[in-house]
């Protein structure tokens, strides 16, 4: 049985011009492989240190799926407009059995 992973990411937006084209596209790639937003911007409040501006949450099934995405060609097309339009620190983390 494959654990769930957890793509976690925290952005900081620069220039939302540039990133308009990702935002148009992101979303078809993550439910191409299997991905499902768990958070995505919503208001983060500080318990410990400083909140990110932005932070992405987006479970998968697996950690193998998580990769496809992110490594896959309808990722790599768009990527490069995120990364040009901020800051992100990105991971992913594999979750615990259901």
């Amino acid at each position: 049985m494959s654990l769930p992973a957890y793509y976690i990411a925290e952005f900081t937006l620069k220039d939302a011009e540039a990133f308009a084209p990702y935002a148009e596209r992101v979303r078809a790639t993550v439910a191409r492989y299997g991905g499902t937003y768990l958070a995505q911007g919503g208001a983060t409040t500080a318990l410990e240190g400083t909140p990110p501006r932005r932070v992405v949450v987006i479970r998968f099934p697996s950690m193998d799926d998580a990769r496809r995405w992110y490594d896959s060609p309808e990722y790599a097309a768009i990527r490069p407009h995120r990364q040009r339009a901020g800051e992100t620190r990105n991971f992913v983390v594999e979750g615990l059995a259901p």
